[in-house]
């Protein structure tokens, strides 16, 4: 394998492992919108409760960059505080039968 072939391969693999990342944050920011509007929560409303800056939920609803694991925490536990149990380390919803 030559030098060229091998930085095509680094390349697509690097190619590919963006485009993944970047339907995570699409994924993630549209379940969010949704999430978010079923409470009737502005981007603001969120954003206070969850003691983030609305610029934050904003960038993440926007432009679907991945937001740091506690910032997930924070907007998880705002959208939906009685289904899920973090402090005890599981996630069981309730009523859904897991």
């Amino acid at each position: 394998m030559s030098w060229d072939e091998f930085e095509e391969i680094a390349k697509n693999l690097n190619n590919e492992k963006e485009l993944e990342k970047r339907n995570i944050g699409i994924d993630f920011a549209a379940k969010l919108i949704k999430a978010r509007q079923k409470l009737n929560l502005t981007q603001a409303e969120l954003a206070k409760r969850a003691g983030l800056d609305q610029s934050a939920i904003a960038r993440i609803e926007n432009t679907g960059s991945l937001p740091r694991i506690d910032t997930v925490y924070k907007i998880a536990l705002c959208l939906n505080p009685e289904s899920h149990d973090f402090s005890r380390g599981s996630m069981s919803s309730k009523g859904t039968g897991n």
